[in-house]
């Protein structure tokens, strides 16, 4: 549990100096300090057993979305052609992965006869 809270601090530390130094920076920082928050919460069973597989695609999708973040700024500013043309390919590629874990992870109950 002291490494959920330990990350999240240090996440929450880095979204706060980038939006303050790097502005460019923050929607990155901030979705991965979501994400990590969602783990913490499931980590900590705050949230209800049937709940937490939702809790966790959630926190899944903002992961993602930061690391794709990340991964544009690579190629420019977010002002720029190129960042928005890495952004939407890296976009292209976590989407199937967000449906198919939807759909493995959260499965309805068998129909009983």
């Amino acid at each position: 549990m002291k490494t959920y809270g330990l990350n999240l601090m240090l996440f929450a530390g880095l979204t706060v100096w980038s939006a303050v130094n790097h502005p460019w920076l923050a929607p990155a920082f901030a979705s991965l300090t979501l994400w990590r928050s969602l783990v913490f919460t499931a980590a900590t069973d705050r949230v209800r057993a049937q709940n937490v597989m939702g809790t966790m695609i959630v926190g899944l999708a903002f992961s993602y979305f930061g690391i794709a973040y990340l991964a544009a700024l690579f190629a420019g500013y977010p002002d720029s052609g190129a960042f928005w043309t890495v952004f939407g390919a890296a976009a292209v590629i976590f989407l199937p992965v967000l449906i198919l874990a939807r759909r493995f992870l959260i499965a309805k109950p068998p129909v009983q006869r």
